[in-house]
């Protein structure tokens, strides 16, 4: 914050396009790709003494406003080959678990054939 000014307004704006009001915003990024986002907040310089009865007067009157803009540029985004879905199951021993299973069925079916051949 700004000493004597008081926070009045955030707006942003993504890549250029026309500005919204807000103060957080998402962007999604395609791999390899940037996105600019530039924030503007607007403070409002806070009437002191006898001027606070004439608040009403100057609420229109911009002279003390003060805009600060900030612009941020994301960093490239890096395709990743493994794509995080937030799913935090256990592939390894499910696929340890799998192939068990699978050697077992082969085993039981194996014994079963020899059991036929010879009776």
């Amino acid at each position: 914050t700004l000493e004597g000014y008081k926070l009045t307004r955030v707006t942003y704006a993504v890549n250029g396009a026309a500005a919204r009001d807000g103060k957080t915003t998402t962007v999604t990024i395609s791999a390899g790709g940037t996105a600019k986002v530039a924030f503007t907040d607007t403070y409002k310089k806070i009437k002191t003494g006898s001027d606070d009865d004439d608040d009403d007067e100057d609420d229109n009157d911009d002279d003390d406003d003060i805009k600060v803009v900030t612009v941020s540029t994301t960093p490239s985004v890096k395709a990743s080959s493994l794509v995080r879905t937030g799913d935090e199951t256990p592939l390894g021993i499910l696929t340890a678990l799998f192939v068990m299973g699978f050697a077992g069925l082969m085993t039981s079916l194996g014994v079963m054939l020899r059991r036929r051949r010879r009776g």
